[in-house]
């Protein structure tokens, strides 16, 4: 099976969605919407890069895939935001930080209507009470009140 026909036969192409949306030397803005378009040079980045792909596949095969972000995710701590892969580690709770990502994403992604964007499932959406809210420092949004009002804009 060559790439080619592996493409055309794909419904939807899923995305993982785990890029640094700073830099670790970076100075990190403390104003929410200055952190939101900071974040938002490199998730707009990510996505023109992403129609740059999609555009140059299609115009290559004749047709077009649709895009979904499988698995998004950001912990809630300080910085969380560059290597978001991280699924374990260290770091002061920030839910802020988190909300800031989201919103880059959001942003970046669902806003300009790409026509082949079609939707973010979000990395562990918890139903345990021990893993959410103010003090939870993992990927979960629920009982963050910055990140689910960001999610609320958009559903």
């Amino acid at each position: 099976l060559d790439l080619t026909t592996f493409w055309k036969e794909l419904d939807a192409v899923g995305i993982d969605m785990y890029r640094s949306m700073a830099s670790a030397n970076q100075p990190i803005p403390t104003d929410p919407k200055a952190l939101v378009a900071l974040l938002r040079q490199r998730t707009d980045s990510f996505a023109t890069q992403m129609d740059t792909a999609l555009t140059q596949i299609s115009l290559t095969l004749g047709l077009e895939k649709l895009v979904i972000f499988k698995e998004l995710g950001c912990r809630s701590v300080e910085k969380g935001f560059i290597d978001p892969f991280g699924y374990a580690g260290s770091g002061a709770v920030n839910t802020l930080h988190q909300a800031a990502a989201y919103q880059a994403l959001f942003s970046s992604f669902w806003e300009p209507r790409w026509p082949w964007f079609r939707g973010f499932n979000f990395w562990d959406i918890s139903v345990d009470p021990g893993r959410a809210g103010g003090r939870d420092d993992g990927f979960s949004p629920v009982g963050k009140p910055e990140t689910e009002a960001v999610l609320k804009k958009y559903w």
